[in-house]
């Protein structure tokens, strides 16, 4: 669970009232992980995210010269809604965005403010196609990777 936090959507990127989480009986947005971890009865997991959303909110720029790379244009879950009965213990029906597969759009494109909150050079590259663990050792983004390198 612990990378796992990293991972969960944050009021920097998500509406507060933007339901991640749909069931017949509540619906769970970014403001209600307290209750989303009591309800799994797993407070634990909201420990976790309390000790892990101090390092990335608010995500600051690094005041170095960057490259955020990121693949895009592929379904990523974006939302889980549960049927009657389903929840906790059942697979919920995925509601897919943009993303690269484990990543949302939104918040692999959270560096893109930085361009203007800092002095030093930036650089954004999406890689449409490219999927979260692929983009490491891609063709394409090795490419990329090099000609920096090289440059």
């Amino acid at each position: 669970m612990t990378s796992s936090a990293f991972l969960m959507p944050t009021n920097q990127f998500w509406n507060k009232a933007e339901v991640l989480i749909q069931t017949p009986r509540r619906n769970y947005t970014v403001n209600d992980y307290q209750q989303l971890f009591t309800d799994l009865n797993f407070t634990d997991g909201y420990l976790m995210r309390e000790d892990v959303e101090g390092l990335v909110n608010p995500l600051r720029p690094p005041n170095v010269e960057v490259h955020c790379l990121y693949g895009n244009g592929l379904n990523t879950t974006a939302k889980w809604v549960y049927e009657e009965g389903a929840f906790p213990d059942k697979r919920p029906k995925p509601v897919d965005e943009d993303g690269d597969q484990t990543v949302n759009i939104r918040s692999l494109e959270g560096c893109l403010p930085w361009k203007h909150l800092q002095k030093q050079p930036f650089h954004s590259k999406a890689f449409q196609g490219i999927g979260h663990v692929d983009i490491i050792n891609h063709g394409v983004s090795i490419g990329y990777i090099k000609s920096v390198l090289t440059n």
